[in-house]
């Protein structure tokens, strides 16, 4: 545990920094991982909603990447209405 201390603080007293995706780029990897759990056939219903629920994982992290003040219209207009789809696809899939 030492180890992993010293490590990290190595990295952030040498000045690295963390550079996350960018907001589209998010935004475009969860619709490719939705798209993709779609596509599975419905036989496998443990399968698709363990797929979207790893594409609820990745929107997660569109909390970090969409911070900007212009990411705004990104969201409201790409990612809210992929949101309510993988919503109701997540109530379809993972309630059998």
């Amino acid at each position: 545990m030492k180890r992993q201390v010293f490590l990290i603080s190595a990295v952030l007293s040498s000045g690295a920094s963390v550079a996350f995706p960018s907001c589209q780029a998010e935004i475009d990897k969860v619709a490719s991982g939705f798209a993709a759990a779609i596509n599975m056939s419905d036989a496998d219903g443990a399968a698709k909603c363990s797929a979207l629920s790893r594409v609820i994982l990745d929107a997660d992290d569109l909390a970090f990447a969409c911070v900007a003040p212009e990411d705004r219209k990104l969201l409201q207009d790409k990612y809210l209405p992929l949101a309510k789809s993988l919503a109701e696809e997540v109530v379809k899939a993972c309630s059998r």
